[in-house]
C-alpha cells in the first residue's frame, strides 16, 4: 500500500508545487499591470491636464488674434481718418488762402481803408498762420504718438503672438509625444491583458488537470485502500479460519491419539496386529465384508461393547481461544 501510494503522493505535491507556481506568476503578472494602469491614468490625467491648457492658450491666442485685428482695424480706421484730416485741413488751408487772397485783393480795391486793412490782414494772418501751425502740430503730435502706441501694441502682440506660437509649437509635439507613449502603453497594456488571459486560462486548465488527476488519484487511492481492507479482511477471516482448523485438528488429533491409546490398552497384542492389517488394508482401498474374523476375533460394525467418547467444545474469537469444554459420552 506504501508502495502504491508514494508515487500519487509525489504527483500531488508535484502539481501543487506547479499551482503555487502559477498562482506566484499570475500575481507577478496582475501587480505588473496594476502599475501599468496607474501610469497610464496619470499619463491621461497629464494628457488631459495639457489638453486643457491647450484649450486655454488657443482661447488667449485667440482673444490675441482677435485684438490684433481690432487693432488693425482701428489703425485702419486711424489712418484714413488722419487722411481726411489732412485732406480736411489742405482744404481749409487753401479756403483760408483764398480767403486771404480775397480779403487783400479786396484792400487793394478799397484805396481809403489801405492801412488799416493792411494791419488787419496782417494780424488775421498771423493769428491764422500760429492757429495752422499749433493745429498742425498738435494734429501731428497727437496722430504720431497714437501711431506710435498703435506700433508698440501691435509689436507686444506681436511678440505675444511669436510666444504663444512657440509654446503651442511645444505643446502640440509634447502632446504627439504623449500621444505616441500613449498608444505604445495600450499597446503594451493589449499585450499584457493577452498575456494575462493566456496565463490565466492555462492557469486554470492546469488546475483543472490537476484537480482531475488528483481527484483521479484520491479515487485509485481509496479505490486501493478499499481492496486492500477488503483483502486484510480476507487474509485475518482465512487466518480465524486455519487457527479454527488447526486447533480443531489438534483437539481430535489428541482425541484420536486418546482413544488409540486406550483401545491399545485394553485390546490384546493379537487384537492390535489385526487391527493394524485391517488398517493397512482400508487405507489400500479394500473392502471388507460386515464380519471379519481376524486370528479368532470377531469384529463388527454393531458391536456391543459401549466405549466412552471425549468431546470437546472449543470456543475462539479473532484466532484466540477464549474457552475450552470437555465432557464424556457414552456411544
Amino acid at each position: 500500500m506504501t508502495a502504491h501510494s508514494q508515487p500519487l503522493k509525489q504527483q500531488i505535491d508535484m502539481l501543487n508545487q506547479d499551482k503555487v507556481k502559477l498562482q506566484h506568476e499570475l500575481d507577478q503578472t496582475q501587480t505588473f499591470l496594476e502599475e501599468l494602469k496607474s501610469q497610464y491614468e496619470e499619463e491621461i490625467n497629464h494628457r488631459n491636464q495639457l489638453e486643457n491648457e491647450f484649450v486655454v492658450t488657443k482661447k488667449d491666442l485667440d482673444d490675441i488674434y482677435l485684438q490684433k485685428v481690432d487693432v488693425e482695424s482701428k489703425l485702419e480706421s486711424i489712418t484714413n481718418e488722419i487722411k481726411y484730416l489732412k485732406q480736411l485741413f489742405e482744404e481749409e488751408i487753401k479756403e483760408l488762402q483764398s480767403q486771404i487772397q480775397n480779403a487783400m485783393v479786396t484792400v487793394e480795391m478799397d484805396n481809403n481803408r489801405e492801412l488799416e486793412m493792411k494791419n488787419i490782414i496782417d494780424e488775421v494772418k498771423e493769428q491764422y498762420k500760429t492757429m495752422i501751425a499749433k493745429s498742425r502740430d498738435e494734429t501731428e503730435q497727437w496722430y504720431k504718438n497714437k501711431i506710435d502706441d498703435i506700433v508698440r501694441q501691435t509689436r507686444k502682440h506681436n511678440d505675444g503672438m511669436k510666444s504663444i506660437k512657440g509654446q503651442i509649437a511645444e505643446l502640440t509635439r509634447y502632446a504627439q509625444h504623449v500621444n505616441g507613449e500613449i498608444e505604445a502603453l495600450k499597446n503594451q497594456r493589449a499585450n499584457l491583458e493577452n498575456a494575462v488571459t493566456s496565463a490565466e486560462e492555462q492557469g486554470d486548465q492546469a488546475v483543472q488537470s490537476a484537480k482531475s488527476t488528483v481527484q483521479d488519484l484520491e479515487e485509485a487511492l481509496k479505490q486501493a485502500k478499499q481492496d486492500m481492507a477488503t483483502k486484510m479482511r480476507e487474509y485475518q477471516e482465512l487466518m480465524n479460519l486455519k487457527l479454527a482448523l488447526d486447533i480443531e485438528i489438534a483437539t481430535y488429533r489428541k482425541l484420536l491419539e486418546g482413544e488409540e491409546n486406550r483401545m491399545v490398552a485394553q485390546v490384546p497384542p493379537q487384537q492390535v496386529n489385526a487391527i493394524n492389517k485391517l488398517a493397512g488394508l482400508l487405507n489400500q482401498g479394500i473392502t471388507l465384508p460386515s464380519h471379519i474374523g481376524v486370528s479368532g476375533i470377531s469384529v463388527s460394525n454393531n458391536s456391543s461393547l459401549k466405549r466412552p467418547l471425549m468431546i470437546k467444545t472449543i470456543e475462539t474469537k479473532d484466532g484466540k481461544v477464549i474457552s475450552e469444554v470437555s465432557h464424556f459420552s457414552e456411544k
